[in-house]
C-alpha cells in the first residue's frame, strides 16, 4: 500500500491544571508487503510520538496527566464517527 498522509486535529486536556489545547498532526499510514500496518506522526515535519500514546506533556504546567479528548461530533461524509473507542481518529477511506 502506498503511504497515505493526512492532517488530523487532536484535542487534549491536562488533568492536573485543566488546560485544554488542540494540535494538528500529519499522520502517515502505510502497510508493508506482508500487510503489517504502520503509522508515523509529525508536527511541522518533525517526528513526534502519536497523540494517542499517553506520554504527552501539558504545555501550560508540564504535567504528564494529559488525556486525549474524543470528539464524537466529528463525522465523515457518511455520518460515521471518525474516532474509535480509544479516542484515536479512524482512517476512513
Amino acid at each position: 500500500m502506498d503511504p497515505v498522509t493526512s492532517t488530523e486535529r487532536f484535542s487534549f486536556v491536562c488533568r492536573r491544571c485543566r488546560h485544554e489545547w488542540t494540535r494538528e498532526y500529519q499522520i502517515r499510514r502505510w502497510a508493508d508487503s506482508s500487510g503489517d500496518e504502520y503509522t508515523a506522526c509529525s508536527i511541522a515535519g518533525l517526528p513526534v510520538v502519536p497523540p494517542w500514546s499517553g506520554i504527552l506533556a501539558c504545555p501550560a504546567c508540564g504535567g504528564y496527566r494529559v488525556a486525549l479528548i474524543p470528539r464524537p461530533s466529528t463525522k465523515d461524509h457518511r455520518g460515521r464517527s471518525r474516532h474509535d473507542h480509544a479516542g484515536r481518529p479512524e482512517h476512513i477511506p
